[in-house]
């Protein structure tokens, strides 16, 4: 029973293959399909994450303002205003 290997699939070594018992081969597959599944989840994963930032600004990242735009100065907030008056 010989299939065409996908170009990503891990193949056993034919010289250790000859060697196996049916039983250990079926482990060595299973085991094989399961890192690959594996793989494939985290490549999605990393795609996922490379897209998240790719899509971040300076206005919605942890960058601080100040370093947006070259010698940016975050704007002052007005003090609150009190019913006292000014001086001494």
């Amino acid at each position: 029973m010989t299939t065409q290997p996908s170009p990503n699939r891990i193949q056993i070594p034919p010289q250790i293959e000859a060697e196996m018992t049916p039983a250990v081969k079926a482990s060595v597959e299973a085991a094989f399909a399961k890192f690959e599944q594996s793989i494939a989840e985290l490549e999605n994963q990393v795609r996922s994450l490379a897209d998240q930032i790719q899509q971040l600004t300076p206005r919605n990242s942890s960058v601080p303002p100040s370093t947006e735009y070259p010698r940016a100065k975050p704007k002052r907030m007005p003090l609150p205003r009190t019913k006292r008056k000014q001086g001494g």
